[in-house]
């Protein structure tokens, strides 16, 4: 009985760490969603909408985070967001998601390689910003690794991949 109670609950917590992660298949999936589609399903994976925004051409976005409160900083930062972006005047549409875990990040990357992605080009925005770009078939995607300053003002690093659809 306690060995079953234990393996339940390292069940649970694996499942809670893991559910804000995404796949790179999943982020492409969630790139040709609907509004509605992507709602359901960003908020079944523990975010929560943040805001949208409209422009003056109809476009639009959602904007979703995963808030978590750092017991050792005693402070509230988002560790993970995703929002969508939909371009009613050029057809585009575009999923940016961020993590603070680096495993997340080793995942994406090995995934990029293994969907048949193509490195088109890699640079540096400035000492704390890293970027790769990708590219296959109307997909482009762009991946930053970059220091950010958290709450307890020191560096920690966060991972971002922009997905766009032509």
């Amino acid at each position: 009985m306690k060995k079953s109670i234990i393996g339940i609950s390292l069940l649970l917590i694996s499942q809670f760490a893991f559910s804000q992660s995404l796949t790179l298949t999943q982020l492409i999936d969630l790139n040709e969603m609907s509004w509605d589609n992507f709602d359901t399903y960003v908020i079944n994976k523990e975010y929560s909408f943040s805001k949208t925004v409209k422009t003056k051409y109809k476009d639009g976005s959602f904007h979703y985070d995963n808030k978590t409160y750092s017991t050792k900083l005693n402070g509230l930062m988002a560790s993970y967001f995703i929002t969508k972006y939909i371009s009613e005047s050029s057809k585009s549409r575009m999923i940016r998601y961020q993590t603070a875990k680096s495993k997340d990040y080793a995942m994406l990357k090995k995934e990029i390689s293994d969907l048949g992605f193509v490195s088109t080009k890699n640079y540096s925005v400035s000492d704390s910003v890293i970027v790769f770009e990708y590219k296959k078939d109307e997909i482009q995607l762009q991946v930053y690794s970059h220091l950010s300053k958290n709450a307890a003002n020191t560096n920690s690093t966060v991972y971002e991949i922009c997905l766009t659809t032509y």
